[in-house]
């Protein structure tokens, strides 16, 4: 059995971060070699290890059975933990351009926000999944969603 039926898609998406590895490297060899006094290939290696990390994840992701992740619990307890990282943004987040916005574990800078950003996408799908009937027979609930949405957005956006 085939893991893949479409290649087009993971060719595509190996060929181009590839040539995301080779336009990192010639864009920025002569700053690594002048500017940070590091190897030639210093850049386009960290391109290349965050994208095998990446792909990793892609992988991993992928092979889940989706019941799991939409699972009421789940969703609940990923949102505790992004939340959490939130607050941790407050008193150990490091400020960078002015902005209190990063985290750094073990060496890795990320934001948060980001986290948030995915389980919103998956907050949605779970609740359409659930509410998907409701939704067909009545605008309410509908527009709380888009309302709370929107309210976020335009938070974030200002």
């Amino acid at each position: 059995m085939h893991l893949v039926k479409n290649k087009t898609i993971p060719i595509s998406f190996l060929l181009l971060s590839l040539y995301s590895v080779i336009l990192v490297y010639s864009a920025s060899f002569q700053t690594a070699l002048v500017r940070y006094e590091v190897s030639a290939h210093y850049f386009a290696l960290r391109q290349f290890l965050f994208f095998m990390f990446g792909f990793f994840l892609l992988f991993v992701v992928s092979h889940l059975n989706e019941q799991i992740i939409v699972n009421g619990k789940a969703i609940k307890w990923m949102y505790g933990v992004s939340f959490f990282m939130l607050l941790a943004v407050l008193f150990l987040g490091v400020t960078t351009n002015s902005a209190q916005r990063w985290l750094n574990i073990f060496g890795f800078m990320f934001q948060p926000t980001e986290v948030i950003k995915l389980l919103v996408i998956l907050f949605t799908a779970t609740y359409f999944t659930y509410f998907g009937k409701q939704i067909e027979k009545s605008d309410r609930p509908l527009f709380l969603y888009l309302f709370l949405s929107f309210s976020i957005f335009f938070y974030y956006s200002f």
